[in-house]
């Protein structure tokens, strides 16, 4: 079972429009093709969705099996950006009439905090603290569509790197700008893969090459996956009536679980 969250860089970088109308919407209708795609061949497996902007990273959506909800929350993403952008100039210029003049013109000074700037040590750190609750029999992934060329990051990222790495946590990464040290350094070091989307047809090809479930390393051998258990009951006619443990009826016929043999 494969546990994905999808960060998607929301940094200004994606306003860009070498990919039409711009990177940003290319970006959401390709996740939106990947969401589709990947429930239809992985229907067990769950999803959450991360983006980064502002030079943090926030999750708007949990793990969940259900894409409607998945895709309804990708098409909010650009509302949310609004939004906070709108609370971040509410409470600079309150904090602005708070202060004597001197210092205000000061404060006019630090609108650095404005710029939508990516941090990738955030979002990995956000994906990382969700992944590290899934249990052994599940397969932690991370999938990074970026398009920044530079990130600020609060500590070490090779921190992140690391810890990455020890709790085999797969990260795969698409670059929307060009190739960067770090970020085929990641996808290295966790056995995943880098990739640099040349036109918006090679980026889908990308996205959805992650559809199916990837290989394990030779060095995830050692892991001790633990097989979980199913079973899909199977409907039979018998002879005589027996009690159906849903509808608490006695029926003839009935769907019998093939571990237990209930009905």
């Amino acid at each position: 079972i494969r546990y994905i969250y999808v960060i998607l860089d929301c940094s200004q970088s994606m306003n860009k429009r070498d990919l039409k109308p711009n990177r940003m919407v290319v970006a959401q209708q390709m996740i939106e093709k990947f969401i589709r795609e990947f429930f239809d061949q992985n229907p067990l497996s769950q999803i959450g969705i991360i983006i980064a902007h502002h030079k943090i990273a926030q999750k708007i959506t949990d793990l969940g099996g259900t894409p409607l909800h998945q895709i309804q929350q990708l098409h909010n993403i650009t509302d949310r950006l609004l939004d906070y952008e709108r609370q971040q100039i509410e409470r600079r210029s309150q904090q602005q009439q708070q202060q004597s003049a001197s210092e205000a013109t000061a404060a006019d000074n630090g609108d650095a905090d404005l710029i939508n700037a990516f941090s990738l040590q955030n979002a990995l750190e956000l994906a990382k603290s969700a992944l590290s609750q899934i249990p052994v029999y599940g397969s932690k992934e991370i999938i990074l569509v970026t398009s920044a060329l530079s990130t600020i990051d609060p500590n070490d990222i090779f921190n992140t790197v690391k810890a990455l790495k020890t709790q085999r946590m797969r990260t795969n990464i698409i670059s929307l700008s060009g190739e960067l040290h770090i970020l085929s350094l990641i996808a290295k070091c966790t056995f995943g893969a880098f990739n640099v989307a040349m036109n918006e047809a090679h980026f889908q090809d990308l996205l959805l090459s992650l559809v199916p479930p990837q290989p394990i390393h030779a060095a995830d051998g050692n892991l001790r996956r633990k097989w979980v258990r199913m079973g899909f009951p199977q409907q039979k006619i018998n002879n005589y009536p027996s009690l159906c443990f849903c509808h608490e009826q006695f029926t003839y016929k009935g769907h019998y679980c093939p571990r237990c043999n209930s009905k």
